[in-house]
């Protein structure tokens, strides 16, 4: 059997779901797409700059480039399932005219955040999976048949994000994209726990928003905040090294997730860290009561502080967690997947 993935290029995350299919008897192909515009100095100009004065005819173009591929590969292919992760850039005409004996969709993030065709791309699929059970009614109320839709959240590769033996010398650590909220509550935390030891990891400056230049500049004219934050992103394996070496990881949720967490939940847990996360009532019933949360931001304070001086107790809770992450791995997710589009 083979498959076709269809997703964005996004930490390693295609690669992952592939070798799960992989796993599952199928030979797999992966076209990557952009996880927001196409990189490089050209699209940056042509594709971002050029589309805020109005100007779409580079983006439509390269668009019909890669819809192009995905035509080639799937007549080369004829696959027997056509995995689209998201969906961004794919051509509901071109999804259709494909000959995959099975197509399926997986929004790996909020319906309302996959492009604009991704009602369109959901009636054409045989099976739709969500990222947010909410979805499900979105869907069914936009006509979408409610039979093939399926709650199907993130997982995590375990060969990747999985406990190692290292001496654990941050104190606390976050990874992720940096918006306003979170930067606003990093820079609570910095200032208020100055005896506290952070790493900070992702993006901290847009090239499209100028005030993100200043904010960097301020940032580096302290010592202490230019050891804190680094303003880049870090393949999977980097970040596996990080949390390993941090005695608390901080995980934060964007304002969509309703009923349903972000893939860092599985991926903290699964490199045997002890987590703390925003108050979300999924992670609690559906992943692991292992994790600790927080409700506001007096309790985060509280929790980091109290945490940093119990060993045994984070220890504990890890290992808990970690034990819970057998039924949260990709693999565990595509076999969900195949068991639902047989």
């Amino acid at each position: 059997m083979s498959a076709l993935i269809v997703g964005p290029a996004f930490f390693n995350y295609n690669e992952a779901i592939g070798s799960a299919l992989q796993k599952a008897g199928y030979r797999v192909r992966i076209v990557g797409s952009p996880v927001h515009n196409p990189s490089g100095l050209w699209n940056r100009v042509s594709i971002d700059f050029a589309g805020k004065f109005g100007i779409v005819a580079f983006r439509k173009a390269w668009r019909r480039r890669f819809n192009r591929l995905i035509c080639s590969t799937d007549h080369d292919m004829r696959p027997d399932l056509m995995l689209v992760i998201k969906g961004d850039w794919l051509d509901p005409l071109v999804y259709e005219a494909c000959t995959a004996a099975r197509k399926v969709i997986w929004f790996q993030d909020a319906a309302y955040r996959c492009g604009p065709d991704h009602l369109r791309l959901a009636q054409l699929a045989d099976a739709v999976f969500v990222f947010e059970s909410t979805d499900i009614d979105y869907f069914a109320k936009a006509g979408i048949d409610r039979g093939k839709l399926r709650f199907l959240p993130m997982g995590y590769d375990d060969t990747v994000y999985k406990p190692l033996d290292m001496k654990r010398e941050i104190d606390v650590s976050f990874v992720g994209k940096m918006y306003p909220q979170r930067k606003a509550l990093l820079a609570d935390l910095v200032r208020d726990l100055p005896g506290v030891r952070f790493e900070v990891w992702g993006r901290f400056v847009r090239y499209q928003e100028p005030r993100t230049w200043w904010e960097w500049v301020r940032v580096r004219s302290d010592a202490r905040l230019r050891r804190i934050y680094r303003n880049r992103d870090i393949p999977p394996q980097r970040v596996n090294l990080l949390y390993n070496q941090s005695k608390i990881v901080l995980n934060m949720h964007h304002d969509q997730s309703r009923d349903g967490c972000n893939p860092r939940v599985f991926e903290i847990a699964g490199s045997g860290a002890f987590q703390i996360c925003d108050d979300n009532g999924f992670v609690r019933t559906q992943v692991s009561d292992a994790i600790v949360q927080f409700q506001n931001y007096d309790d985060l304070i509280e929790k980091i502080e109290a945490y940093l001086r119990d060993d045994a107790g984070r220890e504990r809770l890890s290992q808990a967690s970690l034990s819970a992450m057998k039924a949260h791995t990709f693999a565990h997710r595509i076999d969900q997947m195949l068991s639902m589009v047989a």
